[in-house]
């Protein structure tokens, strides 16, 4: 085989191969679903540190990154096992932090049950406010957990969501149970008062006005696989059906 003919094989390899999608570098996402267009950063004055575990991260929609792309002064970090790790144990080291975890316990803070008073008496306003939040199933969260008592000893954050999650393109374990962008958001409701946030601006809708772009923009994908393809009913296809 001379060189002409090796080349052209090869090309003819390289055409046929299957051609990988684009993603953005900054929202993670196909080319063609990129996000950052309708993504307004904004100021929560909380500073919110993401843990996401790597099989959450490689998702296709991973609404932790998407979270982290809305907000200034908050951390994206991917792993499972945070004990450590320099930049999560500074944050909780430094005086000037007070320091949550998002989860729920019995010892942990309800905050849809604190009145106004019980949460300035827990949340001290002369310190910033850290949330560590724990993006991945409840399985992994309570695996990273147990590999980060730098984390399980912190005082915990819960509440309980006053609508259902919109992730309709995925199924969630329980009722209660919100994507990790819409916990931030009712976290973002329930202690803007608490730090100065005007939640009249309504800023923190972007959280939920990009995650709701995402989730339609998945079921119309969707729904013209089933047209190509005979109106053949996929099972996430069905359960997108029993949720209307």
């Amino acid at each position: 085989m001379n060189k002409e003919t090796y080349l052209k094989n090869r090309k003819l390899r390289e055409d046929r191969a299957i051609k990988y999608r684009n993603r953005c570098e900054d929202c993670w996402q196909p080319d063609f679903s990129c996000v950052c267009s309708v993504t307004r950063k904004f100021d929560p004055n909380i500073s919110f540190v993401i843990l996401t575990h790597p099989l959450e991260a490689g998702k296709r929609i991973a609404t932790g990154r998407i979270a982290y792309n809305c907000m200034k002064g908050s951390y994206f970090l991917r792993g499972y096992d945070f004990l450590k790790h320099a930049l999560v144990n500074r944050l909780i080291q430094d005086d000037n932090n007070q320091c949550f975890v998002l989860y729920p316990g019995l010892q942990a803070l309800e905050l849809s049950q604190c009145s106004p008073a019980d949460k300035n008496k827990a949340i001290n306003s002369n310190k910033k406010l850290v949330i560590f939040v724990i993006d991945g199933t409840w399985g992994n969260a309570n695996k990273m957990l147990r590999l980060s008592p730098n984390l399980s000893t912190l005082p915990k954050l819960c509440f309980t969501p006053k609508t259902p999650s919109n992730f309709r393109v995925r199924k969630q374990p329980k009722s209660f149970c919100l994507s990790t962008i819409e916990a931030i958001y009712e976290l973002i409701e329930l202690l803007g008062d608490n730090r100065n946030f005007d939640l009249q601006k309504k800023e923190h809708h972007n959280l939920l006005h990009v995650f709701n772009h995402l989730v339609e923009d998945q079921i119309k994908k969707i729904d013209t696989q089933i047209h190509q393809r005979g109106g053949l009913q996929y099972r996430n296809r069905q359960y997108l059906d029993r949720k209307k």
